[in-house]
């Protein structure tokens, strides 16, 4: 909170609703992708033909995968590429704004662009921009106070850092099959277009079914194997019966996992919820 905020002299920041975006938001999140990829003057001028090459990569990605547009128009000059996605950039809505940093943030390299184009390049380091680039990206959603966090390189509408921590701790975790249940519960999640939170839903508790079942090596239903290994996976009898609960919850014959509905009950603090958990 600034000087002016403390003293009563400037109202602070308050949360912005899910489909707005302010001025300070969207020029903070051009500022970290213009830093990233290496858009600013001083950086051109560093290292002029690293960045080029980088920034002619991206467009071309852009304008076959997000812009639709033919690859032939792209133009020459440095600066007219900056200017078209700067352009695209400022008269871009909220939805707009978040989708296309979910592309770039697919399409470029993240091959730290201002080194010898000749450097091999581990697969760590591709991994370590790229988490670099999504923490300036929340550092600047926190600052703005938008309802919004950088999860697995998508847009989520959620804030609270212990929910956050605790998604980031399950798409981390080395079983493959919870993993895939995970990303795609988030990804129905935070579908700006059209939310899936039925699906989302379905996901994420079959990412705890996946995991029960690698843990056991028994392919039964999650409620008869929580009855049974409960105590050999460490599971308190309350959070135990809260699974039993949740698993019920998407297999009754009105449910989720077992009938695709027509429509649902389910909203999006249901999804996140079952998310979290």
């Amino acid at each position: 909170m600034s000087f002016s905020e403390r003293n009563g002299l400037k109202a602070p920041k308050t949360l912005l609703a899910l489909n707005e975006i302010s001025p300070d938001l969207r020029t903070g999140l051009w500022n970290v992708i213009a830093i990233h990829f290496g858009l600013t003057s001083d950086l051109i001028t560093y290292n002029y033909n690293n960045v080029e090459f980088h920034l002619t990569k991206l467009i071309k990605e852009l304008y076959i995968n997000y812009f639709h547009r033919k690859i032939d128009q792209i133009p020459n000059s440095i600066d007219s590429k900056i200017q078209i996605l700067d352009e695209y950039f400022d008269n871009a809505n909220y939805a707009e704004t978040f989708d296309f940093i979910e592309a770039v943030s697919d399409y470029y390299p993240f091959r730290a662009a201002f080194v010898d184009l000749s450097a091999d390049f581990s697969d760590d380091l591709i991994i370590d921009e790229k988490s670099n680039f999504s923490k300036d990206i929340n550092s600047i959603l926190k600052r703005e106070v938008a309802p919004y966090r950088f999860i697995d390189f998508q847009f989520i509408p959620i804030t609270d850092e212990q929910e956050i921590a605790a998604i980031e701790k399950g798409l981390s975790t080395p079983i493959d099959p919870v993993r895939i249940h995970l990303q795609k519960a988030l990804s129905l999640l935070s579908d700006k277009n059209e939310p899936d939170y039925e699906n989302s839903i379905k996901e994420s508790i079959s990412a705890v079914e996946s995991f029960v079942m690698k843990k056991t090596g028994k392919k039964k239903p999650l409620g008869e194997l929580l009855n049974k290994y409960a105590t050999e996976l460490g599971l308190h009898p309350a959070m135990k019966d809260a699974f039993k609960s949740l698993y019920g919850y998407t297999s009754d014959k009105d449910g989720i996992r077992h009938a695709s509905m027509d429509t649902s009950t389910a909203d999006i603090d249901d999804a996140k919820y079952m998310l979290v958990t």
